[in-house]
Formats: structure tokens, sequence, C-alpha cells
């Protein structure tokens, strides 16, 4: 039965062309890894290839199992089913209720006959069989069994560095993969691996906020440190100096780069995992949220091919989302387009990408200066931390190129006081710059709940908002003479007069987000 449902899927998404021509090759050709009493549909879930709810839709569609979505998930475990806990978790079924001798199963694959036998037999029960997005059945195992031991694991792990079992069946491998997936699936931007008394806390950075959403037992830690440091290809052995990695993993219909970071803690080791989004690469600054009206500003300064652009901001407000916007604009066969980055977060079609590398000579000066003699059209330089480079930085600006670059300022305004204070001197400063963007990112109200109940509802996963979107400033500076300007006059010369409070404020009377936000985002109440 999984095979002939394996086929019909791929048939139906053939037929749909909801996959792009390489995706649908890939599900064609995905390798046979399942366990016994698994069967090929297992596969293509696994795989990540296919969108979740493209999957989900098309297996309701050929076989009829009916569609459960997470708003119909069960609030707390069944009693019956405590005991099973480590089997429902390992193959992604959720009893949801019991009734007249019958179960409700939602189920990442419905057709596992071995699954639903197992289940009727410890039950005693009649099993019907659900479907449900794999990502939502995960994370709300890990809630509903967050609290109950693993009776088949645990005692056997002997505080080795390497284990012996870390292999492609390993029921902690599987957790492992099946939180990343859940990761990207819920729009997490890092996942935190911590150590903690009682084990190795998992901590998901979503919209900017973190929230905890599993915990490992301290016999677990170190096999889960060293698996994620194999898949980062980083030595396992060391545990006293920071390394850095990154490696690839399929998930919600995509390959997506995961850039790891170790850091040595007292009580153990801490692993951060941020996962890139290649597409982000190449979304237009509309996409972003940009204002019409910066959108048109940008495109004819960058347009101009000549001077230097700054984007400011602190960490984390999306400056580099925005470069990377910017360049896909101008990614044109007759221009060279060289970038400075550290570290090179997303791979650039027909751009030539340094990676920073200090304890090598290679930092952003340096890198600059060769740049300049490869005959780039455009620059972009991944951050001016000293005064080397953004005198180079400016100077490329005059003799013809265009430079992007970011800049640590909390306001497009303080950006020319920053690089005053570096040490350019004004003559250089007036001559060579010619807009400088500040930003930052503010969370959507969820559209489901609209952020009026303190408890959010089950789309925002509780916290009232989904997703988030940009606002801005941007100060236009030659036509200007912005450097004799009074500091009291210049936000009247921002564009449109705006500041990034002003914009905020917009999507305040639009209803799209709240003043709580703003405040906790500008540091302003509004």
């Amino acid at each position: 039965m999984n095979q002939a449902l394996n086929l019909a899927v791929i048939e139906l998404l053939e037929a749909r062309n909801t996959l792009s021509l390489k995706s649908l090759e890939q599900v064609k050709n995905v390798p046979d890894v399942t366990a016994p009493n698994q069967g090929e549909l297992r596969n293509l879930i696994n795989s990540g290839i296919i969108p979740e709810l493209e999957l989900v839709h098309c297996i309701n569609a050929i076989s009829g199992f009916s569609v459960m979505d997470r708003d119909h998930f069960p609030l707390s475990a069944l009693p019956e089913s405590v005991g099973l806990s480590r089997f429902l978790k390992d193959h992604e079924s959720i009893p949801v209720s019991i009734n007249n001798g019958s179960l409700d199963l939602v189920m990442s694959d419905p057709s596992n006959t071995f699954i639903i036998k197992i289940v009727e037999a410890k039950l005693n029960c009649r099993v019907r069989p659900c479907i449900g997005v794999r990502s939502d059945i995960v994370s709300h195992l890990n809630q509903l069994y967050r609290d109950t031991q693993d009776s088949t694991r645990a005692a056997s792990v002997q505080n080795q560095d390497t284990p012996s079992d870390l292999d492609s069946d390993s029921p902690l491998i599987r957790d492992i993969h099946k939180l990343l997936q859940s990761g990207v699936s819920r729009g997490a931007s890092d996942i935190h691996f911590e150590p903690s008394s009682a084990g190795l806390v998992v901590r998901f950075r979503v919209n900017g906020l973190l929230e905890t959403v599993q915990n490992f037992s301290k016999d677990d830690r170190p096999r889960v440190i060293a698996r994620l440091k194999l898949m980062s290809k980083l030595d396992v052995t060391q545990k006293r100096l920071a390394q850095n990695g990154r490696f690839q993993f399929p998930a919600n219909g995509r390959t997506l780069d995961f850039r790891s970071s170790t850091l040595p803690l007292h009580n153990g080791e801490s692993i951060v995992l941020r996962i890139l989004e290649a597409q982000l690469g190449e979304a237009p600054l509309k996409e972003l949220g940009f204002r019409q009206s910066v959108v048109d500003r940008l495109t004819h300064d960058v347009n101009l091919r000549q001077g230097l652009i700054l984007v400011t901001g602190p960490t984390g407000s999306g400056k580099s989302t925005t470069l990377y916007s910017l360049l896909s604009m101008l990614n044109k066969p007759e221009l060279k387009l060289i970038t400075i980055e550290d570290p090179v977060e997303i791979s650039l079609r027909n751009t030539n990408q340094i990676q920073v590398d200090e304890e090598h000579g290679v930092g952003f000066a340096a890198a600059l200066k060769s740049v300049l003699r490869q005959d780039p059209d455009v620059i972009m330089v991944g951050e001016i931390r000293d005064l080397e480079t953004a005198q180079l930085a400016a100077q490329a600006a005059l003799t013809g190129h265009l430079v992007l670059a970011t800049l640590h300022t909390n306001s497009a305004i303080a950006a020319m006081a920053r690089l005053r204070n570096l040490g350019i001197p004004d003559f250089l400063i007036d001559s060579s710059l010619r807009g400088i963007l500040g930003q930052r990112l503010i969370r959507k109200a969820c559209v489901e709940c609209c952020a009026v109940s303190e408890n959010g509802c089950r789309q925002c996963n509780g916290t009232g908002f989904s997703r988030r979107t940009v606002v801005a400033e941007y100060l236009p500076f030659r036509e200007h003479h912005t450097l004799q300007t009074p500091v009291n006059e210049l936000n009247n010369q921002l564009l449109d007069g705006m500041t990034m409070l002003s914009d905020a404020n917009r999507l305040l009377s639009d209803g799209l987000t709240t003043e709580q936000e703003v405040h906790r985002v500008l540091g302003i109440y509004v």
C-alpha cells in the first residue's frame, strides 16, 4: 500500500505542476532508507522535498484519509497512551480521543498499518487513521509527552564523546532531524542548544523572540552535541575552543543552509544553528515590507551605480537581507559583483563572495584592497568596523564603484556621527555618501486572533503575532548637503519626513501591529 500510494502521490504532483522540474526529479529518486515495517511513502515524507501541506493534500486526495489540523489536536495526552510515548514520537502519531471503542489517530503516514496494529493491540481499541502536517504533529508530541522519560533509551549511554550509534536509524538522530524540520516549519531563524543542570535545553528564535521547545536528558546531551558537530563537519573532540561550520538539510519542500556555532561554557557546550533562507537573498524590496517610496528611492540610487549606500541597525534587524535584495536587483551579466562577508550567509548566483578570515590575514580592509584590483562594478562590505575599512569604502565609491555596506548604529542620522568618530573627514563623507537606510524588524499581528487575546491562538502558537515586516527611514544625502545641517533639522530631510517611529505608526494605524510591539522594538511609547 505504501508503495502504491507513493507512486500515486508522485503522479499527482506531476499532474498539478506544483513542483519545479528539479524538485520533481529529486522526488522520483528519493533513496530507500527506511527501517523495516515502513514503506516508500515514509521516504517521501522524510525527504523534506515536498512542502508538508501539499503532501497532506495529495495523500488526502488519493487515499481519502481525513485531514486533521492542529486546532483539533488534544490539549493533553490520553492517559492510556503515556506508556506508548516513545513509540508515538518515533512514529509521529497522536492519539486524539477514544469514543465507543474507536480511537482517532492523527499520523504523518496514515498508510502505515504496522503502527495502527500496535496501537490497537496496546490500547485495545479500533483505530481510525487521519493525516496531519508532520511538523505540527512532531511539535505537539513534544508538548504532550514533554515530561515522559524514555524507558527504552538512556541507561546504556556512558558519556562517550563520539557515540557509536550515530547512524540514520538511531532514535536520537531522528529526534534531532525532526527538531530541525519543526524549526523550519515554525519559521525559526535560529535554533539554540544550551546546556543546563538537567541536560540540554532547545529553544527556537521565532520572530525575534526565544521560546523553549524541547529538553534532552543529561545522558543524551553529549550525543546531541556530537551529532550536530558531525553534521557541521566540526572537530567532535574539541571542547575548549569555539568552532564554526555549516551544513545543508532538506525541510518543508526545500534544501536549507544551516550555519552552526559552538561556544564552550562552564557547564558544557552551547550550539546555535542559524537557518539561512536562500530565497530571501533574491526577494524584492517590496516583499521585505518596505513602503513604496523607500523602494523607489533605493532602486533609483543603486541604479546610479556609484557612491556609498549604508544600511544601519542592530544585529538581527535584517540588514544583510536588505543588502542581498539590492545585490539581486543589480545581478546582471554586464556587471561584476563582489562581496566581503563575515560569514558568507547565502550563496548568490553570478557573485564573487569572499569569506573574512582574520586569523589568516583576510580582514575587511585587506580584502577590500584586493577587491579593488579585480575591476568590480558593485562591492558589498558586510560590516564597516574600523577607520581603514571606512576610508577604503568611501574612496572606492569616489572612483566609480557602487559600494553597499552595513554600519551598527541606532538610526540613519546617527551613522554620520559614527563615521566621524571613526575618523573619516567631512569632505570624504560629503563626496562619497549617497544615502543611509535605517531599519528594524517588527512583528505583525496574527491575522487569526489579531493579538487581541492574551493567549493568542494555535495559528500563532499563543504569541498573538505571525511573521515580521520592516520599518525604515531613509536619508538621501548628496543633494541636501546634510553635513551642514543642524542635527535637530535632519529629521526633516528624511525621505517623506518619516522616521522609523513614523513608519511604525503607519502599521499601527492599519492594525498590523501593536503599541507594545513598537515599544519593544524601538524603545519608544506611541
